[in-house]
């Protein structure tokens, strides 16, 4: 299977609520303060995101949220289909990052990891991001707090950078679905 990935740019938010209102999305994703499954809405915001969408033959296998903070940090929250998880989800973010620093002015890209969602920090390490310091934060789901670990990557560093082959470890692999 080819791993080229087509990405644009969409502001349609009937497709991105419907995705990610989606039951393997919002179950994986969701936090207390999410509102109840077939609720979410971002409407109210979609003037103030970005959204990535990466394709692969045509069909999306997900969509990259960001929030532009300030020196051109791009704040990002990556939606992937459960179908491109593991090695197809790393190749996926991997051609994001790549558009979004040759076609952006983005100086950085951030990414907030939540302890209860194991995923997203090996994900983002597999990626070339690192642990930055910073005011402790939580992600609340189930009534628990889970720290956040927020990881970033700059260009300089991704000029410079070459993506981990493969997972580190069997505990990592396994947080990354198929490979």
């Amino acid at each position: 299977m080819s791993e080229h990935f087509q990405l644009h740019w969409t502001r349609d938010a009937g497709w991105i609520n419907s995705v990610l209102n989606h039951p393997a999305i919002y179950h994986q994703a969701a936090a207390d303060a999410t509102p109840p499954i077939g609720q979410v809405d971002i409407s109210p915001v979609l003037d103030e995101v970005g959204v990535l969408v990466a394709s692969q033959q045509g069909q999306p296998v997900g969509f990259f949220l960001l929030v532009q903070r300030p020196g051109h940090v791009l704040d990002c929250h990556a939606v992937l289909f459960p179908h491109c998880r593991g090695a197809r989800g790393r190749a996926a973010t991997l051609a994001a990052i790549d558009h979004l620093f040759i076609e952006t002015p983005a100086a950085a890209l951030t990414i907030g990891c939540p302890a209860c969602i194991p995923e997203a920090r090996v994900m983002a390490r597999w990626c070339g991001f690192k642990p930055v310091k910073g005011e402790p934060l939580v992600f609340t789901r189930g009534g628990v707090n889970h720290p956040v670990t927020v990881m970033a990557l700059t260009r300089d560093e991704w000029l410079h950078h070459s993506p981990l082959p493969e997972p580190v470890n069997e505990k990592e692999a396994s947080c990354l679905g198929p490979l």
